[in-house]
């Protein structure tokens, strides 16, 4: 009866123990689960916040690339600097996606190329700040050059109408011309008529003006009288009969040579009808008197 108690008891003391040691290894596992639990959770956490730092790097660096793409310069050796730091920066970006690459490299890096940007960012201020001083001054110079042109133009335009006004001033004049028809008596005494059936000759006479700013010595004056029918009287009608007038070439009915010494000087002269049996239309003649090659003066006759 007391082997049985005593066995019982004894296999009581063994259940208690293996319950204890049940019960303790319960416990132990328990705090060990949650203890990795918590590790798991804060690796949890500090994986997302190497994902979101990763993340905001990568940000910056696309920001980054989007200024450098807006940088402009005509520096070519500049505008190949910054190519060559937007190739860093595209690199990276492709880097920061690999895991393998740490925040702390993708920072410094990032860091690096910021501190590039904002020298090429001062640099190119700079240049366009000193481009834009260059063209205020180009448009500054450019406007004096307008000026002087101006200027010199007016100048020019002025001379111009100087000199045409010396050459206009320069002219001689024919002033107080009288023409007249005249027959000739056989006695070679002639007499004035406006019966244009009897006129032998046209005479005309006129002053040269005294002109102190002509050129004086030897001038060839020419007279030219035109019937009602538009044609020139002269001697013949060929090249020794003509002279060059205004730019143009004409016939002349009568030359002269004289001296002209910017005096006064009274001159006559005459054409001569020497065709035999020719006879003047009656009407209105033009009578033009050249001295040189320009137009001196003019006045009109009528014969009957």
């Amino acid at each position: 009866m007391e082997t049985k108690d005593n066995k019982a008891s004894s296999n009581e003391k063994l259940y208690m123990a293996l319950a204890g040691i049940f019960f303790l290894s319960t416990v132990v596992l328990g705090y060990m689960l949650f203890q990795e639990k918590e590790t798991v959770q804060l690796y949890s956490q500090e994986n997302a916040q190497l994902d979101t730092e990763k993340q905001a790097v990568e940000n910056e660096l696309q920001d980054m690339l989007m200024e450098y793409e807006a940088m402009e310069t005509e520096n070519v050796e500049m505008q190949a600097e910054i190519n060559e730091q937007k190739a860093k920066i595209e690199d990276l970006i492709k880097k920061a996606k690999d895991n393998n690459w740490t925040i702390s490299k993708l920072k410094k890096e990032a860091e690096s190329l910021r501190e590039i940007m904002k020298g090429f960012v001062e640099t190119i201020d700079s240049l366009n700040t000193a481009n834009q001083e260059l063209i205020a001054k180009n448009i500054q110079v450019n406007k004096q050059l307008q000026n002087k042109e101006d200027e010199v133009s007016e100048l020019s335009k002025q001379k111009k109408e100087l000199a045409g006004k010396v050459a206009i001033g320069s002219k001689i004049e024919a002033m107080d011309i009288t023409a007249t028809a005249q027959r000739l008596k056989k006695n070679e005494v002639a007499r004035e008529t406006t019966r244009a059936n009897r006129a032998e000759q046209i005479k005309c006479c006129f002053t040269m003006n005294d002109n102190p700013i002509a050129k004086s010595g030897r001038k060839s004056v020419h007279l030219r009288i035109i019937d009602p029918t538009g044609k020139v009287l002269a001697e013949a009608d060929n090249k020794e009969n003509m002279f060059k007038f205004e730019g143009v070439e004409g016939l002349f009915s009568a030359e002269y040579e004289i001296i002209y010494e910017n005096d006064e000087l009274d001159v006559c002269m005459f054409w001569e009808k020497k065709v035999e049996g020719m006879e003047l239309a009656a009407g209105i003649y033009l009578v033009e008197i050249y001295i040189d090659d320009y137009l001196a003066g003019k006045t009109k006759i009528e014969l009957l």
